[in-house]
This record gives structure tokens, C-alpha cells and sequence, in this order.
């Protein structure tokens, strides 16, 4: 008897959605699921211990070698995300040598955050690296990206005057494009028929998340002591789809990081159906 496909679980609620079906057993899928946080996840399918992740968008560019892409799953914003955001002392435009903390946790949003301020602020701070907590971060530098639930919960606690940028807003708003955070890779020695298997369980259990938004909200807004119509409207901003629309947006993103120097070349985003 084969061992299930170890998949990789994004520990964030953003990805609730894609992951209800399997998970309240509506789905049933031959797989097992691996939690972690984006940059933990990047690195455990890099290793070979996990066979298909979430991975950021900027880590696939990385790999692009050693993996294709899941077709019709993403973690992606049209606009406003409300998980991604710069926590600032000062204006973005008077950031210029000043210390931004970045979350260890993050990958894509830290070469995002970076687009954002030399393009769009003009701005070249100095960068470190710090435990996603704005407030600490502010304690030490002049501003701080954090990102998922870490976000959520520093808007939800923030009782400071600091400036806050939400990075799909300022990603929609500079490129009139869709913000891409996280792809569905699949490492090159994992079976195709696998893979595909497991992309019918996910994008099935997507189908039922999505019909389940509702008690998703709640549950979240419970768990996390939100307001619920703020819940509901925060997995409102998200969406889970890779259409032409989302390659484009993602391709604009590889585009401004190899600009930057975060990444050699541009990819060839390679989508297996």
C-alpha cells in the first residue's frame, strides 16, 4: 500500500478556504497534511519532505527548475489583502535609510515590500530580519512588514499612530494588477497522476470551502477574536483561483523582482493539468 502524499498546509487562515473540504472530511483525499508557515514550507519542499506545497510565488521563481505549478490554486488578492502590511513610524516616502524589519515568516511579501518602496516611495532602507511582531518591530525599527494571521491580529491590537499599508492595495494600485502570494508546487519527481489527484482533491475542497464561507468567517472570527463582518470581509479580499489574470499579475511580480536582483531570471511558469 503507497504512503498518502505529503502535502503542505499553510498555517494561516488564509488558506481555510482551499483546505474545509478535506479537512471536515467532505473530501476525501489520500493525502497528509504538513503544517507550516510559508518560508517553512518553502524550505521542507526544497528537502524533499513534502511531496506538493503552497510555496510563495518568489520561491517557485527561485525553483522553477524543480517544479511545476498546480493548475486553478493560489493564494492571491484582486486588490486589498488585509493580511499583508507595513507598520510605519513615518510616512513610506521617509523611509529612505531607515530600518524596516521584515517577518521571518514571509518570503513574496519581503521582494514585494522591497518593489514597493523603490518604485513607488523611492525610498532604500535598511533591511533585518525579526519574529513577526509589529509592535516589537517598531520598538527597534522604523517600520515592520508582517504578514498572514500575525497581520490580522497587529490591526486588531494596534492602538499606535503608526502608518499602515496594506501591500496588495499599493500592488493593485502601482500595477493595476492582481497580487500573487502563493502557488501550489509540485517537486519534478512526485508522479504526475499523484499530483494530479491530489490538485482534484484541493480544488473540490476549495469548491466547498467557498460554499462554506460563511461558517469559515465565523469559526475565524471566533478563533480569533475578530469582529465577524470583518472576518467575512477579509476572505472576501482573497481568492484562490491561477487564471490568465492571476499568470499575469504574477509574471508583472517576477518582472520588478529580477529589476531588483531578488531573482536571476524570469521563469517560464509551467501549469500541469
Amino acid at each position: 500500500m503507497s504512503e498518502p502524499t505529503r502535502v503542505g498546509r499553510i498555517d494561516f487562515v488564509n488558506s481555510d478556504p482551499v483546505y474545509h473540504g478535506i479537512e471536515t472530511g467532505e473530501v476525501e483525499a489520500d493525502i497528509r497534511l504538513v503544517e507550516g508557515f510559508p518560508a517553512a514550507l518553502n524550505e521542507m519542499l526544497a528537502r524533499g519532505e513534502i511531496d506538493i506545497a503552497p510555496v510563495s510565488s518568489i520561491e517557485y521563481a527561485r525553483r522553477s527548475d524543480d517544479y511545476y505549478l498546480l493548475p486553478d490554486l493560489s493564494v492571491s488578492s484582486r486588490a486589498e489583502v488585509g493580511s499583508v502590511s507595513l507598520f510605519s513610524s513615518v510616512p513610506a516616502e521617509e523611509l529612505d535609510g531607515a530600518t524596516v524589519a521584515l517577518a521571518s515568516t514571509s518570503a513574496t511579501s519581503v521582494v514585494l515590500l522591497k518593489i514597493l518602496l523603490d518604485e513607488r516611495y523611492g525610498v532604500s532602507p535598511e533591511y533585518i530580519v525579526r519574529e513577526p511582531d509589529a509592535e516589537a518591530m517598531l520598538a527597534e525599527a522604523d517600520a515592520g512588514l508582517v504578514i498572514g494571521d500575525h497581520a490580522l491580529l497587529a490591526e486588531r491590537d494596534d492602538e499606535t499612530d503608526a502608518h499602515v499599508y496594506d501591500l496588495g492595495r499599493e500592488w493593485r494600485e502601482h500595477t493595476d494588477e492582481r497580487m500573487v502570494y502563493a502557488v501550489w508546487a509540485v517537486r519534478n519527481d512526485v508522479p504526475r497522476s499523484e499530483a494530479l489527484g491530489v490538485a482534484e482533491a484541493l480544488q473540490e475542497s476549495k469548491r466547498v470551502g467557498y460554499e462554506a464561507i460563511d461558517t469559515i468567517a465565523s469559526d475565524l472570527a471566533e478563533r480569533m477574536s475578530l469582529d465577524p463582518g470583518y472576518a467575512r470581509s477579509y476572505l472576501g479580499m482573497l481568492d484562490h483561483d491561477l487564471t490568465p489574470s492571476h499568470i499575469r499579475g504574477l509574471t508583472k511580480y517576477y518582472e520588478k523582482a529580477e529589476r531588483i536582483d531578488e531573482i536571476e531570471t524570469v521563469p517560464e511558469i509551467t501549469v500541469k493539468k
